[in-house]
Formats: structure tokens, sequence, C-alpha cells
């Protein structure tokens, strides 16, 4: 379990690395245009407020749903069952188990007769 944990763990961690990491390279993008005279630093001031607003905006739905994707995949290696194939299984089992009971009243009934 301690594998799993780590594995998760860092499966956060670089979500989170490559929406800083995005965030950082427009920034800087946005830094050398006002640097190089093409844009002015209030275009450069409301361009980087724009990309904040938009990596607040955007961040965190993209990072939950990579994020989920990533668990899928591995839940899926480790082949551990979705709920639905949990809850299919329970009524295969309790199927077997209403099949089980009927043929041992059955037997029981029988018995009873040969006696």
């Amino acid at each position: 379990m301690k594998s799993m944990e780590g594995t998760l763990k860092n499966i956060v961690l670089a979500g989170i690395g490559t929406v800083s990491y995005s965030y950082e390279k427009g920034k800087a993008l946005i830094d050398e245009m006002v640097a190089k005279g093409e844009l002015t630093m209030k275009e450069g001031e409301d361009l980087t407020g724009e990309l904040k607003a938009f990596f607040n905006r955007n961040a965190k739905n993209k990072t939950r749903h990579w994020f989920d994707d990533a668990v899928n995949r591995i839940l899926e290696e480790m082949h551990v069952t979705t709920k639905e194939e949990t809850n299919q299984l329970k009524k295969e089992i309790d199927a077997i188990e209403s099949r089980l009971t009927l043929l041992e009243q059955q037997i029981t009934t029988s018995q009873q007769s040969e006696d």
C-alpha cells in the first residue's frame, strides 16, 4: 500500500508542477515581450493578470481531470474492480446463494421423503 500512496503523491505533485511550470513559462514569455518592447508595461501587467486568472479558473479542473485519469489507469493496471463490477459480483453471488438454498431445500425434502 505504501507504493500506491507514493505513486499517488507523485501524480499529484507532477500535476501541480505541470501547472506551475506552464504559468511560469507564460509569465516569462510576457516579461520577455515587455523587455523587447513588443508589449507595454501596462499590457504586460494586464496579460499577466489574465494569465493568472486563466490558470486559477482552469488549472484546478484540468489537474483534477488529469489526476482522475492517472488514478484510473493505476487502478486498472492493479486490476482493482470498479464499484459497478463489485456490485455486479454481489448480485451474482446473491443469485448463486439463492440457487444453493433452493437446492439444499430440495435435497432436504428428498431425504425426508425417502425416510
